[in-house]
């Protein structure tokens, strides 16, 4: 093993790190560095994901409040004024960049049922 000695000017020998105590403790803290870099990749990858999501949610509300307009007696069977009176087929809808959105509406007896669909691209 080697051990490496300083002799300062009054004559007194100092022990030091030798090499190998040197090259293991750089080992523990590149291991330890490597798990916090992992960690803060994972974390990150996930935070995008949970944003993509809530924008998803958000723009989907977005779509829902503006279609309370088309609730009405007046408007409720006329396919010119109202796009819920329109049924079977695929709509689509503007959105931002990254994601689709498309809706189905189905005459189910007393009630409209609207299908949105909004997809994106995977992480």
């Amino acid at each position: 093993m080697l051990r490496v000695y300083i002799i300062n000017n009054m004559g007194v020998r100092k022990k030091c790190f030798g090499l190998t105590e040197v090259i293991v403790g750089a080992i523990i803290i590149a291991s330890v560095f490597s798990g916090l870099i992992a960690t803060f990749v994972g974390v990150r990858r996930y935070i995008r994901h949970a944003n993509r999501r809530l924008n998803a949610a958000n723009l989907i509300r977005n779509h829902l409040s503006s279609w309370n307009n088309f609730v009405r007696q007046d408007t409720w069977n006329d396919c010119s004024q109202n796009p819920l009176a329109c049924t079977g087929g695929s709509n689509s809808l503007p959105s931002p960049a990254p994601y689709t959105v498309s809706y189905t509406v189905q005459d189910s007896g007393d009630y409209r049922e609207v299908t949105v669909n909004l997809t994106w691209p995977p992480d």
